[in-house]
């Protein structure tokens, strides 16, 4: 099987060409200038998409995203090519990295990373770091943790692209998504210049190889890459998940309704107000 293959069943391929002509509505496109962005003599193949007659490869669904100037990301999720997600989070949070190397030496290796993404430095320090727009900061305990807008992003964008199922996140999964691809597109285009290539975080490279292993089937890697990306997200926002949590909860969707859902949101939230 091609190494571009979607992770859509036929009806969600279907579904993908009506996505693409809404958008294409939507922005006030007609079907001759989108074949003319793709470079195609007539709109017969453009039509061909939009019935789902012809699923476009990953090139084309970025072909696509650009010429309707939507997220490039998010067309790539909304096609399921969610292994072509994957590699790009690696520039991504590779930026982030060394943003914090570059700001905070004495604290950040690039080659081991952050150990964990979230660090608390002084007040002063933090404050100034966040004004430089590279760094949002997660209130926890009374205490600021820093963690750069770049990992941000990727934290965000995994989560919502593969949400663990049952967990209360699953159903603000796709809000979250359409958020941070927005974000993400735009740090992505900043690793397409010079950047070191750093080592992904050993969660990522473990779905990333999922995704890859055509020998299973579509809902088991889907759910095993949910699990491989939920490990790092846990593993590497502690010792605030809590709160980390939060902040990923509100991106998504409506706070109260996920503290009603999830008491322990509650709960710690309560303690950090104390």
């Amino acid at each position: 099987m091609p190494r571009h293959s979607a992770l859509l069943d036929l009806g969600e391929r279907h579904r993908f060409g009506g996505w693409i002509d809404a958008a294409r509505s939507a922005f006030g496109i007609s079907k001759s200038r989108l074949a003319t962005e793709l470079h195609h003599d007539s709109i017969a193949q453009v039509n061909k998409y939009l019935r789902g007659e012809v699923f476009p490869t990953p090139s084309v669904v970025r072909k696509i995203a650009a010429a309707l100037g939507i997220p490039r990301t998010m067309a790539l999720v909304e096609a399921g090519y969610l292994n072509h997600v994957m590699r790009m989070l690696r520039p991504v949070y590779s930026l982030g990295l060394m943003w914090a190397f570059e700001d905070n030496p004495e604290r950040v290796s690039p080659r081991r990373g952050l150990g964990k993404p979230f660090y608390l430095l002084g007040h002063r320090r933090t404050m100034e770091l966040i004004a430089t727009t590279r760094y949002v900061g997660v209130d926890h305990d009374s205490q600021t943790y820093l963690v750069p807008r770049p990992v941000s992003a990727v934290v965000h964008l995994a989560l919502g692209c593969f949400p663990r199922r049952g967990d209360v996140f699953f159903e603000l999964a796709p809000n979250l998504v359409s958020k941070a691809c927005v974000e993400f597109d735009a740090l992505f285009e900043e690793t397409e210049s010079d950047i070191e290539m750093l080592r992904a975080p050993i969660g990522l490279r473990s779905a990333e190889r999922i995704l890859g292993n055509w020998r299973l089937p579509r809902a088991a890697r889907i759910a095993m890459s949910a699990e491989a990306v939920q490990f790092w997200v846990e593993s590497n926002c502690a010792p605030c998940f809590a709160a980390t949590r939060r902040v990923f909860y509100k991106a998504a969707g409506d706070l109260t309704r996920v503290m009603q859902l999830d008491p322990t949101i509650s709960t710690q939230s309560e303690r950090t107000k104390q």
